[in-house]
């Protein structure tokens, strides 16, 4: 795979667990948290996140990288907020790769 395609893999996976947590009442921080944490161990260590209730933004510092992802729904699901922080976990530790981790019927459940 090549760099672009590698980086934007990890913004997608990035994106989509910090939208799960948000979508799902977890906290604020915890978001934030997650989201630089995987950052941080796929390579990215220069990296910006700010979660609201209604949006979440990812950027990388110097470059023109950044995303935001609008929150227009929300519940309370517990169940789905621990599914999302073990497979962080699991990202973090390097036993859960980004195609697994992505992909519905493989690993994050939407």
């Amino acid at each position: 795979m090549d760099e672009s395609k590698k980086l934007n893999a990890v913004i997608d996976v990035i994106m989509l667990a910090g939208t799960i947590l948000l979508r799902n009442g977890s906290e604020i921080y915890r978001v934030e948290d997650t989201m630089i944490r995987i950052a941080h161990s796929q390579g990215i260590m220069d990296c910006n996140v700010l979660a609201m209730p209604a949006a979440i933004f990812f950027s990388i510092e110097n470059t023109n990288i950044s995303r935001m992802k609008r929150v227009t729904s929300s519940a309370y699901n517990i169940e789905k907020v621990c599914d999302v922080n073990q497979i962080s976990r699991q990202i973090v530790s390097g036993q859960l790769d980004l195609e697994t981790a992505f992909y519905p019927t493989k690993g994050i459940k939407c």
